[in-house]
């Protein structure tokens, strides 16, 4: 007991120092694993001797997509009810697309300096793993698919990978998912929590974006519409169901509190997607351009047509005119190119630079027939001859909010 007390306050002198250079008064009181009613827990809790307060995460591994829905879920409880708090995230890197994400909540990133910390904090996820009874051959099993990055596991590939029979591996996967450090999903298959995750108890597995690839196999596939946005930096709103598009069609999966939805698209729309580096793996996602197609496409997967709007004018700067001419008549849909069309013409007249040549060659591929901006919405509004576009919904409602 005084060595775990010991332990203790030697991890909240290390957090403290991390903190000081941040914080502009003294603190009075510091919590551990704090239990916050209506928002889950929280690493710390540090109040100064003025009665601000500091929530604190601390994570010793690299930050991922469901980290992100969990500071932002918290992150939007503290703006209800302690608008004055700070929401402090103390960590080892994070990727550029969570770093801008994290920025837009306001929540303040502190690298952990040193190795101290760290080691601390991995310390305890190794004892964790103890506390949970695990034999020296579960041990030994786990630890090894952590190493060598296997988020997706299967008792073939862990006999494989072991030398033991189906069997044997079998018999260790369901006993690693009864003691908590694995998470059953379908037939046969397991996703690994990582060791940060099983200490915390947070409820969390693997982010779905990174074992996608290994559940995909040689399945077509890529990270969609808002997923994919969110990937490219140029969606305002965190998506918390990931979304894939896949040629044939598939349930959704749900592993621990993350879902994947499969979209099922057509063989001819099986394009303009690229391999992308996301934390230690690679996964398939939509190019700027074919993001932007898609999500007007399917908007209603993407917040409506207002979020869609707002999230192309981010992403106007990093568009190939020539590639998305040429993507959009593969596509072979009118509505998506008059919609296309009527967007672009409104955010040229709210001071962002379009192309003319752009509007001339999308205008050309119009057809004669009306379309609602928003299919979701009943159709009634302006009608706008010059793209046959009903104005249901104001696009650009994001710009008066």
């Amino acid at each position: 007991m005084r060595n775990a007390y010991k332990k203790a306050l030697k991890m909240q002198e290390l957090v403290l120092d991390h903190l000081r250079p941040v914080i502009d008064h003294d603190i009075a009181t510091v919590k551990q694993d704090v239990r916050i009613p209506g928002a889950g827990q929280v690493d710390f809790l540090l109040k100064d001797k003025r009665g601000k307060q500091y929530f604190v995460e601390v994570k010793a591994e690299r930050i991922t997509g469901l980290d992100v829905g969990r500071l932002a879920s918290f992150s939007a409880f503290l703006g209800k009810k302690e608008p004055s708090a700070k929401l402090f995230l103390l960590c080892r890197k994070v990727d550029p697309v969570h770093k801008d994400a994290l920025n837009k909540l306001g929540i303040e990133i502190i690298e952990l300096r040193g190795k101290e910390l760290v080691e601390a904090l991995q310390k305890e996820s190794v004892e964790a793993t103890k506390i949970l009874e695990l034999s020296p051959m579960e041990q030994d099993s786990y630890f090894l698919l952590l190493r060598k990055g296997i988020w997706v596991v299967t008792p073939e590939k862990l006999s494989e990978q072991l030398d033991i029979s189906n069997v044997y591996s079998k018999n260790i996967l369901a006993n690693l998912a009864r003691k908590g450090v694995l998470a059953r999903f379908g037939k046969g298959k397991y996703v690994v929590i990582s060791p940060d995750v099983v200490y915390q108890r947070k409820g969390y597995t693997a982010d779905p974006i990174m074992i996608l690839d290994q559940l995909m196999g040689n399945e077509p596939y890529y990270v969609a519409y808002q997923s994919a946005s969110y990937m490219h930096g140029i969606a305002h709103q965190l998506p918390f169901i990931t979304n894939v598009a896949v040629t044939k069609q598939r349930r959704p999966l749900k592993i621990g509190n993350s879902i994947i939805k499969f979209v099922t698209i057509k063989k001819e729309i099986m394009f303009g997607f690229q391999e992308q580096k996301y934390l230690d793996s690679y996964v398939k996602v939509s190019d700027v351009e074919k993001t932007m197609l898609d999500c007007i496409d399917r908007h209603d997967l993407c917040g409506g047509i207002d979020e869609v709007t707002r999230s192309i004018s981010e992403a106007l700067p990093k568009i190939n005119v020539k590639k998305l001419l040429s993507y959009l008549k593969r596509f072979r849909n009118k509505a998506l190119a008059q919609r296309l069309g009527f967007i672009l013409e409104k955010l040229g007249s709210a001071g962002f630079k379009i192309e003319p040549r752009l509007i001339e060659s999308i205008e050309s591929l119009k057809s004669r027939h009306l379309y609602p901006l928003d299919f979701k919405q009943p159709k009634r509004g302006k009608k706008v001859r010059k793209w046959n576009i009903i104005e249901n919904v104001d696009c650009l409602g994001w710009r008066h909010a």
